[in-house]
């Protein structure tokens, strides 16, 4: 499985997983991270990593994720939002729901076509959750703004209008006294109210997709912001102030063309994620260096030449994405990044690994999709941890045999490459779950691989196999959903 950027959701017959960011919204003191579903009888439950039940989740009659945060779910007494802690939300999905007793509105424009703010739900005051996302053409959807009444849901503390190309945010909108988490994404916001710094009980801000110029200083206003998102506006610098955000642990400046960032950047002392992609810095931000509590680190697509040595003074780090670079070598002392346990380094020019490399004993995953390696380094085998390998698009023959070391290993994507013979090292990956193998030159499957029995998920079109063989194939995994044609 390639490991990739954002949220997405895998379902693998009747289990169903939700990956998402390690760095998750502070309004939720946890998310529904590596959680499945799995269906018992009549009913449907949750599942943690490790496949036991969450008895604090509950069971239900349907399940449905609806992000990170949340879950719809429905029983005998109706249905309700549950978010990950287990709290539930009595929950309308349409106007004629709605009842004093409704904590949570959700309305998904794409299903639903409406056409205009709901009104309506502001004759409810104890509602606490409000989502609407708008559909996905902007001709259709066009809210324009948000109802200066707003302010009469004063138990509101999640609000969340996507893709509704609102433009304006009316001042009322700074009486929600209670507000915690503001979604305002993929609409076309260029300002704000200057009595937004009154949400003072804001911890998470997402204006990712907006017509911003530079970050509004009220902002800066926020002291227990914990989440803040500007990826994709059109800023071109960060200001100083930013440090003022002293409580910030997330910060999103992707796809912004910042030139620059200044050094004061440095004094956010509790910042964990930091995203910068697509950035044009002409030298690496120095005030980065200073982030001693920095875990997570997104350099994907910034044009580097070299991998920034400046990293290997952050002890903490636990995930680096450089993904979309230049770089072709890896220095020696990527041993010093000892808490490292995600590195995705896909679409750059590197052809193999430092021998210090087996260093990094947390590893878990690794993405070098992309690149150009003809030999699986042995190195690797010595990241015992290792979870996740990904190595798509590369000129791989075969894997070394030391690969049957790595027994954590339970995702594999080898898919565009030159195998001409299924490797024999993967039939001893006994926690092996999912194994992406298409695009290559195999001819047939062995036996041996009905010894994976713990796989779920086999993609192995695009090869030389026979469709008469499909059907032994199937036999050797009878419980494995397995592709072996690309579906149009």
């Amino acid at each position: 499985m390639q490991i990739i950027h954002s949220s997405f959701i895998l379902q693998v017959g009747l289990k169903i997983i939700l990956f998402v960011s390690l760095c998750i919204s502070q309004a939720f003191s946890q998310s529904f991270f590596e959680t499945s579903i799995q269906k018992e009888g009549e009913y449907f439950s949750f599942l943690d990593k490790s496949d036991k039940p969450i008895s604090k989740l509950g069971k239900w009659k349907t399940i449905q994720f609806l992000s990170e945060n949340f879950a719809r779910v429905e029983s005998q007494k109706g249905k309700f939002l549950l978010n990950s802690n287990g709290t539930i939300y009595p929950l309308a999905t349409s106007i004629s729901e709605l009842s004093l007793e409704t904590k949570a509105f959700y309305i998904d424009y794409n299903l639903d076509k409406l056409q205009s703010f709901p009104v309506e739900i502001l004759q409810y005051p104890n509602l606490e959750i409000v989502v609407l996302k708008g559909g996905e053409y902007e001709e259709q959807y066009v809210l324009d703004t948000i109802p200066q009444k707003i302010n009469l849901l004063q138990n509101l503390w999640y609000l969340e209008l996507t893709h509704c190309n609102i433009k304006y945010i009316p001042t009322e909108i700074s009486e929600l006294k209670n507000l915690q988490y503001l979604n305002l994404s993929n609409n076309l916001l260029q300002s704000l109210p200057e009595t937004f710094s009154n949400l003072n009980q804001l911890r998470t801000l997402n204006f990712r997709f907006n017509e911003f110029n530079e970050i509004p200083k009220m902002i800066f206003q926020l002291d227990n912001l914990y989440y803040l998102s500007f990826r994709s506006n059109h800023l071109k610098v960060c200001p100083s102030e930013i440090a003022q955000l002293q409580n910030l642990k997330t910060l999103n400046l992707s796809y912004n063309k910042l030139e620059t960032l200044p050094t004061e950047i440095g004094d956010l002392q509790n910042l964990k994620c930091f995203y910068l992609s697509d950035s044009r810095f002409v030298n690496f931000p120095i005030g980065i260096l200073k982030l001693q509590n920095l875990e997570k680190i997104d350099l994907f697509d910034n044009n580097l030449s070299t991998f920034p040595v400046e990293l290997f003074q952050l002890q903490k780090l636990k995930e680096i994405d450089l993904g979309m670079n230049k770089i072709s070598y890896i220095p020696n002392d990527i041993r010093k990044l000892t808490s490292l346990e995600s590195l995705s380094l896909m679409f750059n020019q590197i052809s193999a690994l430092p021998p210090t490399f087996k260093k990094l004993k947390n590893l878990k995953w690794i993405n070098l999709d992309y690149n150009q390696f003809e030999v699986l380094p042995k190195v690797l085998c010595k990241s015992r941890e290792l979870e996740a390998l990904s190595f798509y698009a590369n000129q791989l023959e075969q894997l070394p045999s030391c690969l049957r070391k790595l027994k954590s290993l339970e995702r594999v994507q080898l898919g565009l490459n030159d195998f001409t013979t299924f490797p024999k090292p993967l039939i001893y990956l006994k926690n092996l779950k999912n194994l992406n193998f298409h695009e290559n030159k195999i001819q047939s499957i062995p036996a041996e691989i009905g010894q994976l029995e713990k796989l779920e998920h086999l993609s192995i079109w695009g090869n030389l196999i026979q469709k008469e063989s499909y059907h032994i194939i199937k036999e050797y995994l009878p419980n494995c959903i397995i592709k072996f044609e690309l579906e149009h």
